[in-house]
């Protein structure tokens, strides 16, 4: 939810500088952030923004419990970004996403 998002404002002044393009899905979001720009209710659906993505000149990093990291990954291939753009952490025991 907006309330628990890291590094929000930090996040927020890099798109205002014209560095990012953050795409943030809000699995619950808060009373009047749905329909905000760049933000969407639900679970990550890639298929929502995949037309926007830069998948040929990006780097992807996901960070995040193993299964919506699996999900995005599985979305990020089928939109046929290479595993070189693709970053992440696991948190706890080390795991390939593509298993």
């Amino acid at each position: 939810s907006p309330d628990h998002h890291s590094f929000s404002r930090r996040l927020q002044q890099l798109s205002d500088e014209g560095k990012v393009t953050p795409y943030v899905f809000y699995e619950q979001a808060a009373q009047g952030e749905e329909g905000a720009v760049s933000h969407y209710r639900g679970r990550t659906d890639l298929t929502e923004i995949g037309n926007k993505l830069p998948v040929d000149n990006a780097e992807f990093y996901l960070c995040g419990p193993l299964d919506m990291m699996k999900a995005v990954y599985s979305q990020l291939k089928a939109l046929k970004v290479p595993d070189s753009s693709i970053f992440y952490e696991v948190f706890g025991p080390t795991k390939s996403l593509a298993d």
